[in-house]
């Protein structure tokens, strides 16, 4: 991790630490939203660094599920809080959504540049930058949908009755030759959280539904190895997963994500979704 500190350090630099609106153009896709079939099978994740106390992160937050309403489940959405607004800079300071994996994707970048602020793929848009301004994902999120994924992704969870124990099951196949070091990762995120936001005009709106929130990176937020030199087409790697919900969340409004990066570009190169049932 420690060899892309310094890629992201530069990046930090480019961005002001704010909370600030911007426009973004309509979105012009290709896409049916009724027969979402498009030529490449990668999906997108969007992981949006966000706060209770951020306003203007409450517009990127609309601009994601209006783009969600049209990919349907080819994008998928995570928000992250961590930073000053979702810390001393949040209001709210009884509702706490931060997470070790947040914070430690905070401290590795030497705090995101700017709120709100997003990754899409992590990939990157330019020269030491993986930071991307919500204005822009549509037209991210249009060029990647048409790739094809090097990884295929099966996911399964099993609830047992009565208890507040998930069984996470994750399938991933390689579907072309890959050569370098990738890690799964999994997440557990929430929907439904009713809590206090900031507004856009800094009022407060006592019951926002806040969705998509991270509560947890299984094992660790860099994930666990699949292959450390290569993998040819055909491999499977199966991982499995026990965890204990704790009883202040709702477990029928988790989904479990999980996603392949390549350690050595940071990028995610499949990403998958599945809901707690």
């Amino acid at each position: 991790m420690l060899r892309f500190l310094g890629l992201f350090l530069l990046s930090s630099s480019l961005l002001l630490h704010s909370c600030d609106e911007v426009t973004y153009p309509k979105v012009n896709s290709t896409v049916d939203p009724t027969n979402p079939v498009v030529q490449g099978n990668k999906k997108v994740l969007i992981e949006k660094f966000t706060g209770l106390g951020c306003g203007g992160c409450v517009t990127a937050t609309k601009r994601g599920e209006e783009l969600k309403a049209i990919y349907g489940d080819q994008m998928i959405l995570v928000e992250v809080h961590t930073g000053p607004f979702a810390t001393h800079n949040n209001p709210y300071w009884q509702y706490d959504f931060t997470t070790p994996a947040g914070d430690e994707y905070k401290d590795i970048l030497s705090e995101v540049p700017g709120y709100p602020n997003s990754f899409v793929n992590r990939r990157s848009v330019g020269p030491n930058n993986l930071f991307i301004s919500y204005s822009t994902w549509a037209q991210r999120v249009e060029e990647i949908i048409q790739e094809k994924s090097p990884f295929s992704i099966g996911l399964d969870v099993l609830k047992e009755n009565n208890e507040r124990k998930l069984t996470i099951k994750v399938n991933t196949t390689v579907t072309e030759a890959l050569a370098g070091e990738h890690n799964l990762v999994v997440y557990i995120t929430e929907n439904g959280i009713i809590a206090p936001q900031t507004q856009p005009d800094n009022s407060t709106e006592n019951e926002y539904v806040h969705n998509h929130v991270l509560r947890k990176a299984i094992e660790s937020p860099w994930g666990e190895l699949l292959f450390a030199e290569s993998a040819s087409p055909g491999e499977t790697f199966e991982n499995s997963y026990e965890i204990t919900v704790p009883d202040k969340w709702n477990i029928d409004n988790l989904d479990i994500v999980a996603y392949v990066r390549s350690v050595d570009t940071q990028e995610i190169l499949q990403v998958e979704s599945i809901g707690v049932e």
